[in-house]
């Protein structure tokens, strides 16, 4: 009996050692972005097959057209290059593998270009161009590999996703991981469950293969959240994912094959389904793209037409060489007398040769850059500061704190005059903390979330400084970030002198608003003015719709030079309508600013300001047992450690 008993304690040391070693979705999602991290930069050649059958208007049918196709990227540019034959659409039948159709999509950093030709009619393609709308150029990279790039579900970024499956699961409304794990392809894989805004994901996570995704299934329904925009309100549909195959090279565990399904059925019958067989040829990581030659419209053909998209076609041009020229005739020239009159027609005659933009800035997209060089200056900083805040004939004022190295964030924050007067909130790269100081001590309260799903949220809300990060209130993203999205962007002719300095302007049309900016030279591209004018259906926040019209504007911003840096000091900012109606102006100026502090020695992220006693609460966690705040770390009142 004795004997016995030993052995089946030997039996459960192992398995109790399993399941405390059982990673979180968190660690799995980790790991998975380590193995992506390792392919951000990549040459792919590979085929596709693509078979499609559907229903609609009574019209029952189906596609097969098979593609032989190379990718190139890197972090801001990406070329895809497709051949086409087979059944490709139905204005085109049957084209013949020996003379395929061609279409090419390149965004460079700067522009988009997309070309294509005919196996038989326009044999020498058409070229169009983008390069003013900015918005548009920018999410081009994120668009054709999100909705173009054949193997983008085997890559983790699903159909109806604008982004790859570790960058928002992370803050999923529920996550877990199955107690048990499933073999997939003879591979004992991790299962993750999620549930988000934008539906049901069920992911199949193989430690032996990178950590890669063996399979999945996205189940979307009516009202999720889709391309960043939401579905038609009676149509869902399922994503599969599966017989994914890897190949180990040069270090590094690469899906190769796959098979994607998508399966859309609407209620009056009609459905769409497409299967597709992705299969890698050749792979090579991390080229010289620059010497390759990666990002170059080598592809078009001499005598190809070439339009640019913000003349429409209007103007046109032929390639030669490597090079566009414009194609004259009586309709251009009549079209640039128009565009002169008018010119002419809005300026004074003694201005007319006047041009005050500097030869060095003259896009939009160069302007933005600057700015977001000024920005990467301040990525890691202490701020100390003091706001006056003016709301309902009340005046408020405060004393902050605030540590950023552009991940890891701490804000605290002393009030006059309330009935709670300290306030702080913290992410330390693993779990973000609340703390609210209340006017009594046993109403102290401490909330602890293991997601830094809120830190944008707190950053943009609590933090009064934000707008001099370029954080606009409504906003949780910085407004060059903002920008890169705008449904139209353009650069005023003439510049506008702000405080004695001549600035550059900006206006954007957004689905968060209508945007105008001052951006100032003379103090490193940092921002001098905003003014937002958002309308009623208008997006704030994180996706969330304005029920009322809002203002925001930011003035009389003060800069100051820290080493060799310039910085934004002090500002006016006032918000007018949004949820609560009423008119905030608030003012804030950093009265100590230290950059590129050491933040590890100084403890900059680390949660010593919560008293001992303190109440811990952890949000959607719901079983009974009470936690207290002890010795730094959240401890339950039985003793038993928690850990964060």
């Amino acid at each position: 009996m004795r004997f016995n008993l030993i052995i089946i304690l030997l039996l459960l040391i192992p398995m109790q050692i399993i399941a405390a070693a059982s990673p979180t979705a968190t660690e799995l999602m980790n790991k998975y972005t380590e193995t992506q991290g390792k392919l951000k930069s990549c040459i792919i050649k590979y085929d596709v097959s693509i078979d499609s059958d559907y229903l609609f208007a009574g019209q029952k049918g189906g596609r097969k057209h098979p593609k032989t196709c190379e990718l190139r990227f890197d972090k801001n540019r990406i070329c895809l290059r497709e051949y086409m034959w087979g059944d490709v659409h139905p204005l085109w039948r049957d084209v013949p593998k020996e003379n395929p159709m061609y279409r090419s999509s390149l965004h460079d950093g700067k522009e988009y270009i997309s070309y294509g030709y005919g196996h038989e009619e326009n044999i020498l393609g058409t070229a169009m161009i983008n390069r003013r709308n900015i918005g548009y150029v920018k999410n081009k990279r994120k668009t054709l590999f999100a909705r173009a790039f054949h193997g983008h579900d085997v890559m983790g970024v699903f159909y109806g996703d604008d982004e790859r499956v570790d960058e928002f699961l992370r803050n999923a409304d529920r996550i877990s991981v199955r107690d048990k794990m499933q073999k997939i392809n003879s591979s004992d894989c991790y299962v993750i469950e999620a549930d988000t805004r934008r539906g049901k994901y069920t992911l199949w996570i193989d430690p032996q293969h990178g950590y890669n995704i063996a399979k999945a299934k996205v189940k979307r329904r009516p009202g999720n959240v889709f391309y960043g925009e939401l579905i038609q309100p009676t149509v869902g549909f399922d994503c599969f994912l599966d017989n994914v195959r890897f190949e180990y090279i040069n270090g590094v565990w690469v899906p190769v094959e796959g098979d994607t399904r998508w399966d859309c059925d609407y209620p009056n019958g009609e459905f769409l389904n497409e299967r597709r067989h992705y299969k890698v040829n050749e792979v090579l990581l991390n080229p010289d793209h620059n010497d390759l030659g990666s990002f170059l419209p080598d592809d078009i053909r001499d005598g190809a037409r070439v339009y640019f998209a913000e003349q429409g076609a209007i103007i046109s041009y032929t390639w030669q060489d490597g090079k566009f020229i414009p194609n004259v005739d009586k309709l251009v020239i009549d079209q640039l007398d128009k565009m002169a009159t008018e010119i002419l027609a809005e300026k004074p005659v003694s201005d007319a040769n006047s041009f005050p933009l500097a030869p060095s800035v003259t896009t939009v997209q160069d302007l933005l850059d600057k700015y977001r060089a000024a920005q990467d200056k301040l990525q890691s900083f202490i701020a100390k500061g003091k706001s006056t805040i003016e709301k309902n004939n009340k005046k408020e004022e405060t004393i902050s704190e605030f540590r950023f190295d552009s991940d890891r964030v701490s804000h605290r924050i002393h009030f006059q005059d309330t009935t709670s007067p300290y306030k702080s909130f913290l992410w330390d790269g693993k779990s973000f903390i609340e703390y609210i100081q209340a006017g009594r001590s046993k109403n102290n309260r401490a909330f602890i979330a293991k997601n830094d799903g809120r830190k944008k949220e707190m950053i943009a809300a609590e933090y009064k400084g934000a707008p001099l990060m370029g954080i606009c209130a409504g906003d949780y993203e910085r407004i060059d970030s903002v920008l890169g999205k705008a449904e139209t962007i353009s650069l005023r002719i003439q510049t506008e002198q702000i405080e004695k300095a001549e600035c550059y302007v900006i206006d954007a049309v957004t689905k968060r608003g209508k945007y105008t900016l001052w951006l100032d030279p003379q103090h490193g591209y940092n921002i001098a003015k905003i003014e937002v004018q958002r309308k009623k259906g208008d997006l704030i926040g994180d996706m969330k719709s304005l029920t009322t019209d809002m203002l925001f504007s930011l003035k009389n911003v003060r800069f100051e030079q820290i080493d060799a840096v310039w910085v934004p000091i002090e500002a006016d900012m006032q918000q007018t309508g949004g949820s609560q109606g009423k008119t905030t102006k608030w003012h804030h100026k950093r009265t100590e600013m230290v950059l590129n502090p050491d933040h590890n020695t100084l403890g900059s992220f680390v949660a010593d300001d919560i008293p001992d006693g303190t109440k811990v609460i952890f949000p959607g966690r719901f079983d009974k047992t009470t936690y207290v705040w002890q010795d730094g770390k959240p401890v339950a009142q039985e003793n038993k450690d928690v850990k964060r």
